[in-house]
Formats: C-alpha cells, sequence, structure tokens
C-alpha cells in the first residue's frame, strides 16, 4: 500500500472513530438522525460495524449491502 493510501486510511479511520465516540450518551433516534445526516459515513466499515452490533435495531437504516454482507 502507498504512503498515500495509507495515510487517507488513517484519516478515514480517525474521522469513524471520533463519530462514533460522539454517539455515546444519545438516544437511539439521535444516533440515527447522526447518521443519516453524515453522509460520509454511509460505506464507512467501522461505523457500519459498529451500528450493527451495538444499535441492532438501527440495523433498517443500514445499507441493504451491507446487511446482507452480514447475514452470511
Amino acid at each position: 500500500m502507498s504512503l498515500f493510501k495509507q495515510m487517507q486510511s488513517r484519516q478515514i479511520q480517525k474521522k469513524a472513530n471520533s463519530f462514533i465516540r460522539s454517539l455515546e450518551n444519545k438516544s437511539e433516534k439521535e444516533i440515527e438522525q447522526a447518521y443519516l445526516d453524515n453522509k460520509e459515513f454511509e460505506n464507512n466499515e467501522i461505523v457500519l460495524s459498529h451500528l450493527f452490533f451495538k444499535y441492532p435495531s438501527l440495523i433498517r437504516i443500514l445499507p441493504i449491502e451491507f446487511q446482507k454482507s452480514r447475514n452470511k
């Protein structure tokens, strides 16, 4: 992996981790709205996995492709 791709990957991971930390102490409705308002995390594996495992009731807002990949 090139240095540029590594730096880009780390930046994406930092943003995702920061977003996940911002969800603490929020209701599921607030979490749902925060996710829907941040389209940059729509296909972010870190955020999607966190929501999938920690908030199973929010599975309905996750992309269908992600849901299918988890049901295999």
